[in-house]
């Protein structure tokens, strides 16, 4: 389940929310009155996220995942 955490409260305890975030392997919600949020996500987790976008982007692949 993704934690949410206040921007204020994530620059004081910036070690802590990199903690969760690397031990839960799920990104910890960043919010800021005003202001979109953001996630802190495991570089690991971001870039399986991004190759899997990629490979997506081939019609083939896309319709050899889309079967099951």
């Amino acid at each position: 389940m993704t934690s949410q955490t206040t921007y204020t409260e994530a620059c004081n305890n910036f070690d802590k929310i990199y903690d969760e975030a690397i031990t839960g392997r799920e990104p910890v919600v960043v919010t800021r009155d005003g202001s979109e949020s953001v996630s802190v996500i495991p570089t690991a987790e971001l870039n399986s996220i991004i190759e899997t976008a990629y490979l997506f982007q081939s019609p083939e692949n896309a319709a050899r995942h889309s079967d099951r």
